[in-house]
């Protein structure tokens, strides 16, 4: 963030006068966080709010430069903040909201229970009235999302799987007792939402899933095929783990436009991804699911996760030879191995040295 920029954001702010101020942040965008707060403190004393991933896991880290940090999803809390704020009343003692006492001690608000009708959530804001975006040194209301050749668009949330090096290795465990982790949207909701998107966004040619579970539930998976080729019609792409890939739903979602599908390989040893990685699957049902894929017409794409430093010699020569057993033309995301905080895979790092 450009001193340019920050200043163009102190304007609006100055402007708009607002009762609260709210972030999500994910934790690599923690640095940049800390100085645009830093700023926005000295210009307004609207308490400021982090919210997302970063103070959904560490909370106490959040209110080291917040007023407030959200744990956990935050739709049900922000409702609580403006009820507040109509009322003329302090936000403190909101469940989810944390916030410091009057010696500096957190205050342990927990968690609001999970949103479990998210059909009840409205879509996404694209090109919205009211909406500003500030990028290279300038302000706008022009909506860069309006000019995406692509629609995103998530049907869901949560996952089944512990990954080491994701942040639902934390956010399961957390939710334990808290409420349905794993949420569909109703194929009927999708569709409106992305229909609605399409009206906006003309140079749309396809649509984007990015969902750790799409397509895994059968009888929402045909409902969606069947109304989706009614509706909608373009070509799509989505996400899903090798382990979940069934042949019945990949059948259908191919008929459907499904073009293309990112699966997580992350390493070439079933040891690795495994144990470390705490990953399910090994390469032979690896190599069985592309080529599944592919027999369906449906372009398989690998993710792997370079640098990690579990890895030995014997262990690139496997995911070599894993590389090679799959299916032509390859086309593969490669990821750097990053450390976030208090993850699984950080803490065994840190263990190991």
């Amino acid at each position: 963030v450009t001193p340019a920029e920050t200043a163009l954001l102190l304007e609006l702010i100055r402007d708009f006068a607002p009762e609260v101020i709210t972030f999500s942040v994910m934790a690599c965008y923690v640095p940049a966080t800390r100085d645009v707060v830093s700023a926005i403190k000295a210009a307004t004393d609207a308490p400021i709010v982090i919210g997302g991933k970063f103070s959904t896991i560490s909370p106490t880290d959040a209110l080291e430069f917040a007023n407030f940090a959200c744990k956990g999803e935050g739709e049900l809390p922000f409702i609580t903040i403006c009820e507040r704020l109509r009322a003329g009343r302090n936000l403190t003692d909101i469940q989810g909201l944390w916030y410091l006492d009057t010696d500096g001690n957190p205050v342990d608000m927990g968690q609001a229970r999970l949103f479990e009708d998210i059909d009840d959530i409205p879509f996404q804001s694209v090109g919205e009235p009211g909406l500003y975006f500030i990028e290279d040194d300038q302000i706008t209301t022009e909506d860069p999302e309006l000019q995406n050749p692509q629609i995103w668009v998530m049907a869901g949330r949560g996952c089944v799987y512990l990954c080491s090096y994701c942040v639902n290795s934390l956010l399961i465990p957390m939710n334990r007792g808290n409420g349905r982790f794993i949420r569909m949207r109703s194929p009927d909701s999708i569709i409106d939402e992305i229909v609605a998107l399409r009206e906006k966004q003309p140079n749309a040619r396809a649509v984007s899933f990015n969902d750790e579970v799409f397509g895994v539930f059968d009888d929402w998976t045909e409902e969606f095929c069947r109304k989706y080729k009614e509706r909608v019609g373009l070509p799509f792409i989505c996400e899903l783990i090798p382990k979940l890939i069934k042949p019945h739903n990949i059948e259908l979602l191919a008929d459907a436009g499904l073009t293309e599908l990112h699966f997580g390989i992350q390493s070439g040893s079933d040891d690795i991804r495994n144990v470390v990685l705490k990953r399910p699957g090994n390469n032979a049902e690896m190599i069985e699911k592309a080529e599944m894929l592919v027999r369906y017409g449906v372009k398989p794409e690998y993710d792997l996760i370079l640098g990690n430093p579990f890895d030995t010699v014997e262990v690139m020569e496997e995911t070599i030879d894993l590389l090679l057993a799959l299916p032509r033309p390859m086309f593969l995301d490669t990821f750097k191995l990053s450390y976030f905080p208090y993850y699984p895979l950080t803490m065994r790092a840190l263990e190991a040295g």
